[in-house]
């Protein structure tokens, strides 16, 4: 059983399973001979319950505005809500009104990019223009992953010429959805496909950001290099900030309380 009461496997994995085994059948054993189309098995399929119960926890509007407002003020602002030691910081008082003195919902922060300084005649090393670029990316991949139900694994192998403007479309909606093609050998599944996604001005804002001169260049790459960025920036980015900001997540938490029960960091992706 999970942690819902809910029988396992639950029958959306056996028939993943199931898939993934009559795959390995027709694209192995029968492409290469090994059997003929008489002997090709019979596969399986599992019933799953009618009310859908089995189906994984989802965001509601209000938890994926909070998780966007948490993701863009973090990584991009650089604001967090905990001191060096991941204490919580606490929350402004109310200074007006008859509630003057008590907390307010308004968290207290700080900046957490070490090194950038900001504010007129000042200078950034280039380490920390680096940082500011890399956390404004890893921004971007949440936004595009949100809205376009794109794996991260899928989307750290992206390049650019994956990305094509969809034509029946008007060149207003031009502006905001534009095609996605996922090749096989960048999938779970290990299949080819190709969805229509209302990313198209966080790519611009990206194309802006790290300025691709060819078609092979990888969405989201190391600047210096031109490689792809490292496991940690991605872990330690895309894993560890997925947090309400008007809840008292703690970091390194794994699990997300929703309105429909629990996600698991893996679940999010995020």
């Amino acid at each position: 059983m999970d942690k819902q009461g809910r029988k396992l496997p639950r029958s959306t994995t056996l028939n993943g399973e199931y898939s993934t085994i009559k795959r390995m059948w027709k694209e192995v054993a029968l492409a290469e001979g090994f059997i003929t189309r008489d002997q090709f098995p019979e596969t399986p399929y599992a019933k799953g319950p009618k009310d859908q119960s089995y189906r994984r926890s989802s965001f509601d509007v209000e938890e994926w505005m909070q998780l966007e407002k948490a993701a863009r003020t973090y990584w991009i602002e650089g604001k967090t809500r905990y001191d060096e030691a991941v204490n919580l910081l606490g929350y402004h008082q109310i200074t007006r009104g008859p509630d003057k003195g008590k907390k307010s919902n308004r968290p207290i922060t700080r900046n957490s990019l070490y090194g950038v300084n900001k504010g007129k005649g000042t200078r950034q090393s280039p380490r920390a223009k680096q940082q500011q670029i890399n956390r404004h990316m890893l921004y971007l991949a949440m936004r595009v992953s949100m809205e376009s139900g794109v794996r991260i694994g899928s989307l750290r192998k992206m390049r650019w010429g994956h990305i094509t403007e969809n034509k029946i479309l008007s060149k207003e909606d031009q502006q905001i959805w534009c095609l996605v093609d996922v090749p096989a050998e960048n999938t779970k599944t290990g299949r080819w496909y190709q969805l229509s996604a209302p990313i198209a001005r966080h790519l611009e804002k990206l194309r802006t950001l790290t300025r691709p001169k060819r078609k092979q260049d990888l969405l989201f790459r190391n600047q210096s290099t031109e490689k792809a960025l490292s496991d940690r920036i991605w872990r330690d980015g895309m894993g560890s900030r997925r947090c309400w900001w008007n809840q008292d997540w703690r970091p390194g938490q794994t699990e997300i309380p929703t309105t429909s029960g629990r996600l698991t960091s893996l679940q999010g992706r995020t």
